[in-house]
């Protein structure tokens, strides 16, 4: 969660994800949610990756979803 706000900023996470800035501080020391974890990696443009926030729900450390992987090839 440290670099997802790093890239994106305190205020602008929270304002993503529908939620306050203290709710993306306690998520910073205890965990994304699991379902907040392809939201993070969306506002990040997959810099972050679900690997990186959940690796025990997402194991495959490259793996995106799939409207981020077009997005990646097409940057390429």
């Amino acid at each position: 969660m440290t670099r997802a706000i790093d890239q994106v900023g305190l205020l602008e996470l929270a304002k993503v994800l529908g939620v306050s800035y203290q709710a993306v501080r306690k998520f910073e020391r205890t965990g994304c949610p699991p379902r907040r974890v392809l939201d993070v990696v969306r506002a990040t443009s997959g810099e972050v990756t679900p690997f990186e926030l959940s690796p025990e729900m997402y194991p495959d450390p490259d793996w995106l979803p799939p409207d981020l992987q077009a997005q990646k090839h097409h940057a390429a």
